[in-house]
């Protein structure tokens, strides 16, 4: 009897290493994410969930590649965001977004953005 309990201590920590590393890294968090979460010093993309700001508007550059907005983290942090790959149908509308790409140091620049 002992024998079988040595035998499922370890694959059962295994099991458990395994979920706190998923829950904690890579499952999806609720709520709005933190600018200050990011390193500017990162090129890594991320993924982040953060409030539109409406009242800033929108700004679509001249050559009409990348377009810019401001976006709310859960402190209140603004921030400006260069979306390089122009912004979805409806984002006039959505209250959050999803967006992955990384921090500069006084805006955002996001290779994706995803209307919730």
């Amino acid at each position: 009897m002992v024998k079988i309990y040595k035998k499922l201590i370890l694959p059962l920590l295994l099991l458990l290493i395994v979920y706190l590393v998923y829950s904690t890294y890579f499952a999806p968090k609720q709520g709005l994410g933190s600018f200050s979460d990011l390193s500017t010093n990162n090129t890594a993309s991320k993924k982040i969930r953060v409030q539109v700001v409406h009242e800033r508007g929108f700004l679509i550059d001249p050559k009409g590649t990348t377009a810019y907005f401001f976006a709310k983290d859960r402190s209140g942090i603004e921030k400006k965001i260069a979306a390089i790959n122009g912004l979805p149908d409806g984002i006039d509308t959505a209250l959050t977004v999803v967006l992955t790409g990384h921090l500069h140091k006084e805006s955002f620049e996001a290779s994706e953005v995803i209307l919730e």
